[in-house]
């Protein structure tokens, strides 16, 4: 109910008074203590809420009326001054005010049937009044509100232009529709519906996330944007290096479904050499934001589509640092059904916030490279990038932090073209505390990867010529923040993709994947020698691949390989390519265990490639495999393996010495019939000592 004078003139200035509370949103998503009980019993063990279905919550129907009023401009041959109290008046021809007042009597309601009330103010006491009567040339005071809680938006009848305009235009349709939500809601409006408009809005003037931002496209709370397939909402091109479109600032309780939103990505000035306040010079112009969400609670957003911007599609954030008393989390957002396409840095951003649901959409083509505009880092489809640091004594600040994230049947990739950057898309989890489920999604041409994290699933999800990075290597022996990560169920198929899934860091438990690769598994690849992988499990993954099965570089320290089965191409090079760059002096704990290679020479029982192996401290146990290559290492074990050697080919091998190394209880296999060279169950090579390993009851078998 309004009990303040509202103007609404071209600039349209809002005196906000009270407004509808509570329930309007019919709770968006459920609450997240009953979702967590209904996941605390899952036999997985996994964290509360790691099985939860789709947040309750629905947008309503879609908007499908007419983008143009029909009025009837006939001059009515009456007057509002004989209404009488509490009546109703049907409006079916024109009152023209005359630039005067009429003060309306006590609970009047007026009702649109094809008419209209311009130029002038109409006073009530009590009263309600149709949407479709509302416009520019009239003017509310006193205490009235909507006959209905859904508002139409005509935009003739508020001087929003449609079409490519000028900055001065663009300018003033922003604040027109900008005002029109506040004054809306205002007058107890709920859901605003905008069918048919093609409009462009000027977001830049100033610098963008001021607190309050003064010039997105504002939503307010308890508040439902719906649009239509027919509605396109665009950034007016410009020069800024961090405009927002639209955005929902420490607001709670808001739908917004349907439409789309434009950025001006190939119509940018990346020229501009921007300056902020603070004298910050940007040339990079990657802050740009489509929707952002900054201290929002209870957000839906459902089946919106969002696309080329110079920076981010969405952007969800909180308002003021982590540890601040201030801090205003965002919390309870959905994204549903909706598109997001080719934006220039990032399609969707996580950098502060929790219980986010990203579900069922396509995620398509982020920071790809476009005809004016290249990628920008991170160039990816999805990324959770929450800001850490250290004060002066090395402690942990967090500045911003993100959990309890569900990435779950989406559609995401990119397309192929010849535009296309080779390093975007993805997901992409740079920080984050669990739980972050990503899971049923299908993956096509790009994959899924996480660094410091603790708490990531990624299962039971479909990619296509691309893989998973599972941690990184300089997050060795990191048990502080790295934990509890686990890559399970997923199908790979990627022969053409270097490895795939490299499992690195601290922490990470990779099961029963299915995966098709020229390297299966990567075991701590990249960084210095000092880093590599710690206390992590690979077990019963069954592998396919051209080139290696599983390889690994630098240190390893309590992993366990064991149960998994590779299956390796005809010309392949290695089963096992392994080693431990270990230094220290106790028992590294790397032990592979219990593991299959097979492959497709037809003169072996098992055609398996060779194996390579040379590091320190290394338990190999109860293997299946081709023959054997020693490249150095010490204090390795080998017991009860079977070395199923190449015809032409040694059972075990050393091409270098491998000082405290102990074969017990080995069968080592030769086909000494099917070859004329001279081979032998254990061969050193010339110059390799022998004098430091020990053979116990191993047994070599002539087939």
């Amino acid at each position: 109910m309004r009990r303040n004078t509202i103007f609404l003139a071209l600039a349209l200035l809002v005196i906000v008074s009270c407004s509808k509370d509570g329930d309007l949103l019919d709770a968006v998503l459920a609450d997240e203590a009953t979702e967590n009980t209904d996941n605390n019993n899952n036999s997985n063990g996994e964290e509360p809420g790691s099985d939860q279905s789709n947040p309750p919550g629905e947008a309503g129907p879609p908007v499908d009326f007419e983008g143009t009023l029909a009025v009837n401009e006939t001059p009515c041959n009456f007057s509002l001054g004989s209404l009488e109290a509490n009546g109703t008046l049907e409006l079916d021809c024109r009152i023209d005010l005359g630039g005067e007042t009429v003060n309306l009597p006590s609970g009047v309601t007026l009702k649109y049937t094809g008419g209209e009330i311009i130029n002038g103010r109409l006073n009530f006491s009590g009263g309600q009044i149709d949407g479709e009567l509302l416009n520019k040339d009239l003017e509310l005071t006193g205490e009235v509100t909507l006959t209905s809680e859904i508002f139409q938006l005509y935009p003739e009848r508020w001087d929003l232009v449609q079409g490519q305009v000028d900055d001065v235009t663009a300018r003033n349709n922003r604040d027109v529709l900008r005002s029109l939500f506040v004054y809306i809601k205002d007058l107890g409006g709920y859901r605003f519906e905008i069918d048919k408009l093609d409009a462009y809005f000027k977001v830049d003037d100033v610098l963008a996330n001021g607190s309050p931002p003064a010039h997105a496209l504002l939503i307010p709370s308890d508040f439902h944007l719906a649009m239509s397939e027919d509605t396109h909402i665009r950034i007016q091109p410009n020069g800024h290096f961090r405009p927002h479109l639209m955005q929902v600032y420490q607001a709670q309780n808001i739908i917004i479904s349907g439409g789309t939103l434009h950025g001006d990505r190939e119509t940018h000035n990346y020229n501009s050499g921007f300056v902020d306040s603070d004298g910050y010079t940007n040339t990079t112009h990657e802050f740009s934001k489509l929707l952002a969400i900054r201290g929002g609670q209870n957000i839906l957003i459902d089946g919106l589509t969002i696309r080329e911007s110079p920076g981010d599609g969405i952007n969800i954030s909180s308002e003021y640092f982590y540890y601040d008393p201030r801090h205003v989390r965002s919390m309870n957002i959905t994204i549903r059904n909706s598109k997001i396409i080719a934006n220039r840095r990032t399609n969707v951003v996580v950098t502060n916030g929790e219980h986010i649901y990203i579900e069922n959409n396509e995620i398509v083509d982020g920071g790809i490279d476009m005809p004016n505009s290249l990628g920008t880092a991170p160039s990816s489809n999805l990324n959770i990038e929450p800001h850490r640091g250290r004060d002066n004594s090395g402690n942990l600040v967090e500045y911003e932090r993100v959990s309890h994230v569900f990435i779950r049947n989406n559609i995401q990739k990119v397309n192929n073209g010849e535009n296309n950057s080779s390093s975007a898309g993805g997901f992409q989890i740079s920080h984050g505390n669990g739980p972050i489920i990503i899971e049923n999604n299908q993956m096509i041409d790009s994959g899924v990867g996480f660094y410091t994290t603790d708490g990531v699933i990624i299962r039971n999800n479909s990619i296509i010529n691309s893989g998973i990075n599972a941690g990184s290597a300089d997050n060795f022996d990191r048990t502080d923040f790295v934990f509890d990560n686990q890559v399970v169920g997923n199908s790979i198929v990627a022969p053409n993709s270097s490895v795939g899934i490299n499992v690195a860091g601290n922490g990470v438990l990779v099961r029963d994947n299915n995966i098709e690769a020229i390297t299966g598994i990567g075991l701590g690849l990249g960084g210095s020698p000092s880093f590599g992988l710690s206390n992590s499990e690979i077990v019963n993954n069954n592998v396919v691949a051209s080139n290696r099965g599983i390889l690994n570089m630098n240190t390893m320290k309590n992993v366990l390989v064991d149960g998994n089965t590779f299956q390796m191409a005809e010309g392949s090079n290695f089963g096992f390519s392994l080693g431990n760059r270990w230094e220290g002096n106790g028992d590294a704990n790397f032990v592979i265990s219990n593991n299959v290679v097979l492959g497709q020479n037809n003169a072996t029982a098992s055609g398996a490639p060779a194996n390579s192996v040379g590091g320190n401290s290394m338990k190999f146990i109860s293997n299946s495999m081709g023959d054997l290559q020693i490249e150095g290492g010490r204090d390795m074990l080998f017991e009860e393996n079977t070395f199923d050697a190449r015809v032409g080919a040694n059972s075990v091998l050393f091409n270098y010495d491998a000082p405290n190394t102990t074969f017990i209880n080995n069968e080592m296999i030769l086909y000494v019939s099917k070859t004329p060279l001279n081979v032998q169950c254990v061969k050193f090579r010339d110059g390799v000592s022998s004098a430091a390993v020990e053979f116990q009851n191993n047994a070599c078998v002539e087939n």
